[in-house]
C-alpha cells in the first residue's frame, strides 16, 4: 500500500519565517561590513600613498636643484669645494633677491643633510664673507 504525505489543512501561505528573516538579515549585515572595509582600506592605501609622491616629487626637485647648482659650480679662490657624506660646499653665482639690485654675486652655496630629522638646507654667504647680514638659509626638505 502506498502512502503520501499528509497534507495541512487550513492556510497554506508561502512566506519567511522569522527565524530565516533574521539569518539572512545577519548574512547581509556581514557581508556589507566586509564590503565598507575592504574600501576604508583602499581609501587610507590611496591617502598613504599620495603622501609618499609629494614627499618624493619634493626630493626630486630639490635634488634637481642641487644637482644645477654643483654643475654650475665655479672654482674661485676664496672658496675651495668641500663634500662628505653629511654636506656640500662650493662656491657659486648667486642673483640677488628680486627687488633689490638684479646682480649676481659670489657665493658660498651649502648644502647639509641632518639624517636624525631628516632634513636638507641650503643656505648662501655672499663674498667676502665679512659683509654683515649677508646670508640666506632654507629648509630644503623635511
Amino acid at each position: 500500500m502506498i502512502r503520501s504525505l499528509p497534507v495541512r489543512s487550513g492556510d497554506n501561505s508561502s512566506g519567511l519565517t522569522l527565524i530565516e528573516l533574521l539569518v539572512s538579515i545577519g548574512i547581509l549585515t556581514v557581508v556589507a561590513g566586509a564590503i565598507l572595509m575592504a574600501l576604508y582600506s583602499g581609501i587610507l592605501v590611496w591617502e598613504r600613498a599620495s603622501g609618499y609622491d609629494m614627499k618624493r616629487m619634493e626630493a626630486m626637485l630639490a635634488l634637481e636643484g642641487m644637482e644645477r647648482e654643483v654643475r654650475n659650480s665655479i672654482s674661485f679662490y676664496g672658496i675651495a669645494f668641500q663634500g662628505d657624506a653629511s654636506g656640500v660646499k662650493f662656491a657659486g653665482v648667486v642673483k640677488e633677491a628680486p627687488g633689490k639690485d638684479d646682480r649676481s654675486r659670489f657665493s658660498e652655496i651649502e648644502y647639509a643633510f641632518n639624517s636624525a630629522g631628516h632634513v636638507l638646507r641650503r643656505s648662501s654667504r655672499t663674498f667676502p664673507f665679512d659683509s654683515p647680514g649677508e646670508e640666506d638659509s632654507r629648509q630644503i626638505i623635511s
